[in-house]
């Protein structure tokens, strides 16, 4: 699943509550993503992880295009945070609004004691 950055409606400690696509209130839990995310490497590196151990809930690319968010709920959401590249967007500074948001993100999910993997 897929959503805009902008559907995003807060962020607890638990997890994420955003809008779908048909305007009702979702949850992206922060708990059912670290199980999920520390079941995904102990499957594809062989090391070891506890639940105790992790605290990612994810992962994320800046560099991607658009760029995202990635949780490891069920099903995985995606936020995106998309700009257009036209003469307009470079006026209004587009891309430099999308990157206040994007570590606007980061940094919520860092404070609720949470971290994202960095693909890029």
């Amino acid at each position: 699943m897929e959503i805009h950055y902008r559907q995003i409606l807060d962020i607890t400690h638990d997890g994420i509550n955003y809008l779908d696509s048909n305007e009702q209130t979702q949850k992206i839990s922060f708990i059912e993503c670290r199980k999920n995310w520390v079941a995904l490497c102990n499957e594809t590196d062989g090391i070891n992880r506890t639940f105790e151990d992790s605290f990612c809930v994810g992962w994320r690319d800046w560099f991607s295009q658009p760029q995202y968010f990635e949780f490891f709920s069920e099903p995985k959401v995606k936020v995106i945070f998309p700009y257009s590249k036209n003469l307009f967007s470079i006026f209004r500074n587009d891309r430099k609004k999308i990157r206040n948001e994007f570590i606007k993100l980061q940094w919520k999910i860092i404070d609720c004691g949470h971290t994202t993997y960095d693909l890029g």
